[in-house]
């Protein structure tokens, strides 16, 4: 079955895998390192059909980095957020990079955060729109408007 462009109800994840992933507490005590710097973020935005992703070319100081009191993995809400210089407060399941020094093609010595799986599973392969592709999503959009929702649908 084509796959669906919209966000998967297990947030990709592979079977057996832990969410967050087991890496992200190693990577979170980095970016609590990374407090009172200057970082650049790979933002994520999720809706039913598109996936965004933004590259920051403006760097911003990390301020703070606070529990999130209301984790969902369907929602990509994972347990902590970003507090910005410029206003923001930011989850971290909507940050696919963050990283230090250079906001373009940094060094892995510079990465402070990165989703490994989310990055290769969606930003990094191959896509191809076919008739099928097309087919998929209409009709699993059509359903969510007419509320005949199905989990496999999403899948």
């Amino acid at each position: 079955m084509a796959e669906s462009i919209s966000q998967p109800s297990q947030p990709l994840l592979h079977e057996g895998y832990l969410w967050p992933s087991a890496d992200y507490d190693r990577q979170l005590l980095g970016v609590r390192e990374a407090i009172g710097e200057k970082v650049y973020l790979v933002r994520l935005d999720f809706s039913d059909i598109n996936l965004s992703v933004t590259v920051e070319n403006k760097a911003v100081t990390l301020l703070d980095v606070v529990s999130f009191s209301a984790p969902d993995p369907a929602r990509r809400l994972y347990p902590h957020m970003l507090i910005l210089s410029d206003g923001r407060g930011i989850n971290l399941g909507h940050i696919a990079r963050l990283s230090r020094d250079q906001a373009f093609n940094p060094q892995p010595e510079q990465i402070v955060y990165q989703q490994e799986v989310l990055i290769r599973r969606w930003l990094f392969r191959e896509r191809r729109l076919s008739p099928q592709t097309i087919r998929h999503t209409s009709q699993v959009q059509l359903a969510r408007i007419l509320g005949r929702v199905e989990p496999r649908q999403l899948e």
